[in-house]
């Protein structure tokens, strides 16, 4: 199972940075699981200390920022979420996710129906853009507050441009509400995802890492 320094591990992992004035500053009442810059360089003394303390490194995650105007509407049939969508939904997201969260050791690799993340759904269904072909569901994103997120086309559908119209129509709606940017975050393993982001004139921001204490 994956563990990230903060929730699981947050402990640990906080008397081990107590124990090290240099680093106190970070053993706070909650330590998350993203540390800040002194992760970014993996031989930093953190990183050093983490790892001789049994956190190994899990992966890397870019976040990513979009700051310039509209894209061109894709002409596309977006339609609105339902609640009643969210089976097909979240049986979509888990899909497209699968094997990123193998490839990187998250557990469980499919992702559990969620009541709360339907209720987020239902919610902010403004903010939520499906696509459909014959009723069923093929694509989905979400563009809730300034995040462009759980971007998935289904697999029989991909190499058509449909995630890239998904992105479009996300940042397009953002700036709409009034956000002066969208912003998203890329794990560095889907390679693919990253250079489409890139493409669209998404700019790094900064990459985290993520250690997960060893069993």
């Amino acid at each position: 199972m994956l563990r990230g320094v903060g929730r699981e591990s947050g402990l640990a992992l906080g008397e081990l940075l107590r124990a090290h004035p240099d680093f106190a500053s970070l053993a706070g009442d909650a330590v998350h699981d993203w540390l800040p810059a002194a992760l970014r360089d993996p031989g930093s003394a953190l990183s050093l200390l983490l790892r001789e303390n049994g956190f190994a490194p899990a992966f890397s995650v870019r976040q990513m920022m979009y700051s310039g105007g509209p894209f061109p509407e894709p002409a596309l049939p977006f339609s609105p979420y339902r609640d009643g969508d969210y089976p097909a939904v979240q049986e979509l997201i888990s899909r497209s996710f699968y094997d990123l969260r193998r490839a990187v050791g998250i557990t469980p690799e499919y992702i559990a129906p969620s009541p709360e993340c339907r209720e987020l759904f239902a919610r902010c269904a403004g903010d939520l853009f499906t696509l459909r072909q014959g009723g069923r569901i093929i694509g989905f994103c979400t563009a809730i507050e300034h995040e462009v997120d759980n971007v998935c086309v289904d697999e029989g559908h991909r190499g058509q441009g449909l995630g890239a119209a998904l992105v479009m129509r996300a940042v397009n709606h953002i700036l709409q509400k009034g956000e002066p940017s969208a912003r998203l975050c890329v794990v560095d393993w889907n390679a693919g995802a990253y250079a489409l982001y890139h493409k669209l004139g998404f700019t790094d921001l900064y990459t985290t890492y993520l250690f997960r204490k060893a069993e």
